[in-house]
């Protein structure tokens, strides 16, 4: 592989070269020191060890010094500056990226899919969202990202960072909730009406639905199945079809008092 690369530099502009391993970025440095080529060292998962110095990846991070006498900038998963716990909810960031800014190592983040199944829910399942997280926040900001889907990195940067709250508004647009804010809270509930409002919503949308002693409420959809527990109810034995609505097998929000759904299920 050092043959490779250092024969493609010669033909081509290198302009980053990244690898996990310290022993190779150590024996092409000396080939770059004066090139703009860049050398990144790349971090795997905290746990893994790294081949030359046999220490994990998490231990190397707590020696940037090191790293910065090989490497002009350090290539880590985007977890390492934004962790995210079980429930897929975002915690507090870390210091990685002013820890590296102060050992004057560039910090870029990886792993980002548009279509990642795992996004954390506060981004409302949105990617450019998630980008902006990286690099338009009060308190740090990454010199670049690594993903599959360049083009929304791109539109994120140009776009959308650094506009601000109070920002010129380009068009003149009303935003209309889903069920509040469902893509971080269970849709309908107090905490994704509440999120919808601080995010500075202009209407809040309620879909109405009836129950057997007609009282209205908002919930998703009229069957009970889609959207609660109620299989693992008593009331699992009410499912029947609805050719009118197109539903097989649904539990119905008209089957149930308010009471029986209010004290007995719960939103999934």
């Amino acid at each position: 592989m050092r043959t490779f690369i250092i024969s493609l530099s010669r033909r081509v502009i290198v302009n980053y070269i990244s690898s996990p391993e310290v022993n190779f970025l150590r024996s092409i440095i000396a080939r770059f020191r004066t090139s703009r080529t860049k050398l990144i060292f790349q971090f795997l998962a905290p746990d893994e060890v790294e081949p030359l110095t046999n220490q994990t990846y998490d231990s190397l991070l707590r020696n940037l010094t090191f790293i910065k006498t090989f490497a002009s900038g350090i290539l880590v998963p985007k977890y390492y500056i934004w962790p995210v716990d079980n429930s897929l909810y975002l915690q507090p960031h870390t210091s990685v990226v002013s820890d590296a800014h102060k050992a004057g190592l560039e910090v870029f983040a990886s792993d980002f899919l548009n279509d990642d199944a795992h996004l954390p829910y506060n981004y409302s399942y949105d990617p450019v969202a998630e980008y902006l997280s990286y690099i338009d926040n009060r308190d740090f900001s990454v010199d670049g990202v690594l993903s599959d889907f360049p083009i929304t990195p791109s539109e994120a940067i140009d776009c959308f960072s650094h506009m601000g709250r109070n920002g010129k508004e380009q068009v003149n647009l009303s935003v209309i909730s889903l069920e509040g804010a469902s893509g971080d809270y269970p849709g309908c509930t107090d905490k994704a009406y509440s999120k919808a409002i601080s995010d500075g919503v202009d209407v809040l949308d309620c879909p109405v639905q009836m129950t057997n002693d007609g009282i209205a409420f908002c919930l998703g959809s009229i069957n009970l199945r889609e959207r609660t527990n109620v299989d693992e109810t008593d009331f699992s034995n009410l499912a029947t079809s609805n050719p009118d609505l197109s539903i097989d097998g649904g539990i119905y929000t008209y089957n149930l008092t308010w009471s029986q759904i209010h004290s007995t299920l719960r939103r999934k």
